[in-house]
Order: structure tokens, then sequence, then C-alpha cells
């Protein structure tokens, strides 16, 4: 499920916040916990998404110093959905496939950040240029 899903549902909920510092990780991560909470994710699904965040907004931190990170979600009787996207003003990633390889790291960490980020959602989509890269990821549930 790598794509994009129809139309927002009825009900809208919207949040950017700048990532700047490592305090910028924690802030994100309790505002995906916030929105996913006011329209009834689990608290398991909660975790599994806001870890994805962590992830991905700690890869601002560490490789662009600036970025940004926009939460939204969508419910209606049906269904209930989150997206996010991450997005940084970095150098971009050189080489995609390799940086989503199991181990991969430039850093000397274990390499587990963005594949895992991908692992632990429903859809997940990545683009990278010299002037940035831009992460998108979502979960959705039946009501």
């Amino acid at each position: 499920m790598n794509k994009r899903i129809g139309t927002p549902l009825a009900d809208t909920r919207k949040l950017k916040l700048a990532i700047r510092e490592e305090e910028d990780i924690s802030r994100s991560r309790r505002a995906a916990f916030g929105l996913m909470a006011a329209v009834a994710f689990s608290p398991a699904e909660q975790t599994r998404f806001a870890t994805a965040i962590s992830e991905l907004t700690r890869n601002i931190i560490k490789y662009a110093f600036d970025g940004e990170c926009a939460l939204a979600t969508y419910a209606d009787d049906r269904k209930k959905r989150i997206e996010a996207w991450v997005q940084d003003r970095g150098p971009g990633i050189a080489d995609l496939k390799q940086a989503l390889e199991r181990g991969f790291s430039t850093s000397g960490t274990l390499g587990h950040g963005l594949n895992g980020a991908r692992d632990l959602v429903d859809g997940f989509r990545i683009e990278s240029s010299p002037s940035g890269t831009r992460v998108w990821i979502m979960m959705e549930r039946s009501r």
C-alpha cells in the first residue's frame, strides 16, 4: 500500500512542526500520539507510527539540521487514517536503494532507521534530491 488513498475523509486535523533540535523529535512524536488518540487508533498503532516519526525526524537532526514534520488525520464513520510528511533541506540521499537496505548506515549506527520506519507503517514513499529528502508515511484502519 504505497499509494495515497482517495480523498480526505470527513473529520480532518492537521499540524506542522519545525524540526531543528533534539526536543523537536519528542514534540513530533507526542503530536502523532495526540492526533491518533483523537481518532481512536489503538495504543499499539500509536506507538508504531510515533516510532516511525521518531526515526524520520531524528534523521533530519543527524543529517540535515533543518526540516519539518506535517501530520494529518482523517476520519469518518468507516475509516481513520493518519499521514505524515517529513521533509528536510539537507544534501539529499545519494543512493536511495542502498539507504533502504537493512544495516546500511553512513554514520556508524545499526542502519535500521529508514527501513525500520517503512516496516512500521502501511504506506511509505521517499524521494530525495540535492536540495533535500521528503518521506511520506501513512497508517489506515477501519472504524
